[in-house]
Parts: C-alpha cells; sequence; structure tokens
C-alpha cells in the first residue's frame, strides 16, 4: 500500500527521486552549516534569529529528512552491501565501544591528550579520528558479535526453540 499523500508527485522514480533531494537538502542546512567558525560568512549575512531559528528546529530537521528518505524508498527496501553490511551486522558493539575508541582515535592523531591541542583540530584531524575511531570500533565490535553476542542468541534459540 502506498501513501495516499504522495500520489500527486508522479511515477515511483519521480517521487522518490524528489524526496530524496529534499531530504538532503535538509541534511545539508542541518548538518554542514559551518556553525563553529566564527569567521564564516553565514555569520555576516544572518542575524540572531536565524540561528534561534537554527539551533531550535536542526534536531526536528534532520529527524524530518530522516523520515523522508523512509518515505522514499517505501516499498523499495533497501540493499546493504559492502562496508555498510559489515557496519549493520556490528551495529550495537559499534555503537558501546565508539567513544573510548574516538579518544584513542584522538591520542594517537594528536599524540596528546592536552585538551587545548585537542581544540586546534582541522577537518583532516577530525577524519583521521574518525577512521581510526571506526576500524577500532569495528574490530571489537565485529569480536563481540562473533564471539559472545552470536553463540548467546543461537543457544537461546535452541533453547526456546525460536
Amino acid at each position: 500500500i502506498r501513501p495516499t499523500f504522495c500520489a500527486h508527485l508522479g511515477g515511483s522514480a519521480v517521487r522518490q527521486a524528489m524526496l530524496w533531494g529534499a531530504a538532503v537538502a535538509l541534511m545539508i542546512f542541518a548538518i554542514f552549516l559551518p556553525a563553529h567558525d566564527a569567521s564564516s560568512f553565514i555569520y555576516r549575512v544572518t542575524g540572531p534569529a536565524f540561528w534561534q531559528f537554527y539551533w531550535t528546529t536542526n534536531i526536528a530537521l534532520f529527524s524530518c529528512a530522516t523520515a523522508l528518505i523512509i518515505l522514499a524508498n517505501y516499498g523499495h527496501p533497501l540493499r546493504i552491501s559492502g562496508p555498510w553490511a559489515m557496519i549493520s551486522r556490528n551495529i550495537m558493539g559499534v555503537y558501546l565501544f565508539h567513544m573510548p575508541m574516538i579518544l584513542i582515535g584522538a591520542i594517537a592523531v594528536f599524540r596528546t591528550d592536552d585538551a587545548a591541542i585537542l581544540g586546534t583540530a582541522t577537518v583532516f584531524d577530525v577524519l583521521g579520528i574518525f577512521v581510526i575511531a571506526l576500524v577500532l570500533s569495528l574490530g571489537v565490535a565485529a569480536g563481540l558479535n562473533r564471539f559472545v553476542e552470536a553463540p548467546t542468541q543461537r543457544r537461546l534459540r535452541r533453547h526456546f526453540n525460536v
């Protein structure tokens, strides 16, 4: 059953493209605004009212974008493969262990734990920390999944005949 409120948007491919486009625009607005850079152009062209609107609606805008992506794929399940499949299979372990791995990544990139130096991070430093934390988190999560989570699930399924 397709949602009737999207029927006027045309064919499935057109509707899907329009919803994806709107979702990407909302996500870009909600995430990638250079709010952390005080010398950015955005501060020169906007006033306090814009920032009040931005910070009060930011999470809601991102949530609406997520809902638009779900709606765009309604009836067309996403095929998860490649690296995304590994992340998907191990997402609970990644969630549980990502924070200490970010700390390890920051110490590996900056070679210190001094907060003053951590405050000078560039985009490349953040990307390096992200890659290190992702690899370490996935490694721990994959081990947790293989040696703890999956055997426990198998044992429970056998015990409860599920």
